[in-house]
């Protein structure tokens, strides 16, 4: 396999196609789409609760399954100390140990080499959770004996 910039590509000497077929400097060749990764949707967390990244709507156009994947912390808050314990799963959990915003960004690859042109990026906004406060209702009077 040759790599040039985000295009993979699959050297060829028969079979193929005029169609997925391309010629380059007497290097005949196919484009391998690249995977595409997807983060799932931004999420707001109390303290305290276990958070979950998942990255099981990427898709690999191409169908070559298993996919890949490549998590990283982008951003998190000033004296965060948190690691992803499993970077390189599908779904993979963390415990925030600050409040603030994580910024996480997901990369995904494919069986022919192929990662994904554009990481997708997921938010995790983590708030501390306010103190409860009891609401009894309004006071009411009962006549003794009633």
């Amino acid at each position: 396999m040759l790599i040039l910039g985000a295009a993979s590509v699959l050297l060829v000497s028969v079979g193929c196609s005029e169609n997925n077929l391309s010629r380059m400097g007497g290097i005949d060749y196919v484009y391998i789409e690249p995977p595409v990764g997807e983060a799932g949707p931004d999420q707001q967390v109390y303290l305290g609760e276990v958070v979950t990244l998942d990255g099981s709507a990427s898709i690999d156009i191409e169908d070559r399954v298993p996919l890949d994947f490549d998590w990283a912390m982008v951003a998190s808050p000033a004296g965060s100390s948190m690691v992803l314990p499993d970077p390189i799963a599908e779904k993979t959990s963390f415990l925030p140990d600050l409040p603030g915003s994580y910024v996480f960004q997901l990369s995904v690859g494919n069986t022919s080499g192929a990662w994904d042109e554009t990481p997708d990026l997921v938010a995790i906004t983590v708030v501390e959770a306010a103190e409860p406060v009891a609401q009894a209702g309004d006071d009411l009077s009962v006549a003794f004996g009633a």
